[in-house]
């Protein structure tokens, strides 16, 4: 997703200003890449951790020697 939209981002630029203004191209496809950073960064936060819940499905007793 963020090599998408830097490339999405480049591809507005070139739209806009053409090859003239190749600092305004770069700051819009910058612009759009740090966009697809955070967005993938905040769907990563929001899915479930597996070792946490793995963490608290184990009790005291299962850390224990096994008794005889």
């Amino acid at each position: 997703a963020w090599v998408l939209a830097e490339v999405i981002g480049f591809m507005v630029g070139f739209s806009m200003f053409g090859k003239t203004n190749l600092l305004g191209v770069m700051g819009i496809g910058i612009f759009c890449a740090i966009g697809g950073y955070l967005f993938v960064r905040k769907t990563l936060e929001n899915k479930p951790d597996a070792l946490d819940d793995e963490i608290k499905r184990i009790s005291v007793d299962d850390l224990a020697p096994p008794k005889k």
